[in-house]
């Protein structure tokens, strides 16, 4: 949530990855779910043949080699595979998708390599996988425990999956899981989302990603709110919700450490750090953003006009946002109060709009809606509440503007 960025012209000019500054995060969009969900609005698919996988496997090698072609095998320190979901590809898929990342980068330093996976995807062989591959962290998409309400998100995994997975990780010694869950369900009740937590918890999930149900407009869910055949939980529901959980979870000795995450200490998750501290970071697949230098891009959602402008040799960029200094500054501070740790304070001289910002935090401050020190600035648990709202408070106003 920001000013929008100068767009940039789409042209068939790559953008590659520099030799400096280092760049030493890679996410990899995996585009194919075996069932899309209803609520799902991310970029992904459940139209897919075999022979599709060989397509993006192709694409793959290829957005590699041209996004890295001026630099060397450089060491990475985060590997994230995301989706859609990654154990869709199986485990033969997953161990073809790492070769291809070990052609363009150095693997042996990493700090984290995770890999989304459906709970109904995982048994013994694949874990195995995972394990030979060095996966050290892997998110489940549990959801809820709750059969009436994994029936109604439509998801195509079963409850005692969660488990049987969890098992199969832990038993190679992929010991850092974490389970998504959802809250703010249709006729979902707090104590529900309660026993939720505290099932994941005591199956002996590390980390928590915890999300409320958002009723985004292209999809069967926004289409179903959109004509009163689907109520939202009221917004007093659903923050009794979430003050629950940080109850829950510090019993559990789980930390709140970003607005959506919590974690045993020494488990947080490493990758996604780098979208907190707004730092560049490659993106490669069919519809996966990335952020190369001041250039912020996204690649086309649809597998076949991504591999078609690879094949040609065109970036597979469909969008490319140019960041500005003022529109940096910004970003930063946006992606870094939703961390507990905030941000640093004051921000760097020179940036434009630092009065307005500066004003909003002080004022902020004295509502009780953040904390402000000769260092650091971040929300309290009441800003957290309210995080939209006070993000869209840090905007440049046409005042500010003239």
């Amino acid at each position: 949530m920001a000013i929008d960025p100068p767009s940039l012209p789409v042209t068939d000019d790559l953008l590659v990855v520099p030799q400096e500054p280092a760049t030493d995060a890679l996410y990899v969009h995996v585009p194919f779910c075996t069932h899309k969900c209803p609520y799902c609005a991310f970029a992904c698919t459940d139209e897919y043949e075999y022979s599709d996988f060989d397509r993006f496997h192709d694409g793959i090698d290829q957005e590699l080699r041209l996004r890295t072609s001026h630099q060397g095998r450089r060491q990475l320190k985060t590997l994230y595979y995301g989706g859609g979901t990654p154990s869709a590809l199986g485990a033969r898929g997953l161990r073809r998708l790492t070769r291809s990342v070990e052609g363009r980068f150095d693997l042996s330093s990493l700090s984290e390599f995770t890999v989304e996976l459906n709970p109904g995807q995982v048994d013994d062989v694949m874990a195995v996988e995972l394990a030979s591959l060095r996966v050290d962290r892997t998110s489940l998409g549990a959801q809820t425990f709750h059969q009436e309400h994994l029936k109604r998100l439509g998801r195509d995994h079963e409850i005692p999956d969660v488990e049987r997975s969890l098992r199969a990780l832990t038993a190679v010694g992929i010991e850092a899981v974490n389970i998504d869950l959802m809250y703010a369900l249709p006729l979902q009740t707090t104590t529900e989302f309660v026993e939720d937590l505290k099932t994941a918890l005591d199956l002996g999930a590390v980390h928590l990603s915890l999300y409320a149900l958002e009723f985004e407009p292209s999809t069967p869910f926004g289409r179903a709110k959109a004509n009163g055949k689907m109520i939202p939980t009221d917004d007093g529901i659903a923050a009794d919700m979430f003050l629950r959980a940080r109850e829950v979870c510090a019993e559990y000795g789980l930390h709140w450490y970003e607005v959506s995450n919590f974690a045993r200490p020494g488990f947080e998750s490493r990758h996604n750090q780098a979208y907190w501290e707004n730092r560049p970071y490659v993106g490669i697949g069919p519809g996966a953003y990335g952020r190369i230098a001041d250039i912020r891009y996204r690649n086309a959602t649809e597998t076949t006009p991504w591999h078609q402008a690879l094949q040609q040799g065109r970036d597979p960029a469909v969008e490319k946002d140019l960041l500005t200094d003022e529109i940096d500054a910004i970003e930063t501070l946006v992606a870094g109060l939703r961390t507990r740790a905030g941000v640093r304070w004051p921000e760097p001289p020179g940036v434009r709009n630092w009065e307005h910002r500066e004003k909003t935090a002080k004022k902020l401050a004295d509502e009780g809606l953040a904390v402000l020190t000769e260092q650091r600035f971040h929300l309290t648990v009441r800003g957290m509440l309210v995080l939209d709202s006070i993000l869209l408070r840090f905007l440049p106003t046409s005042d500010d503007a003239t």
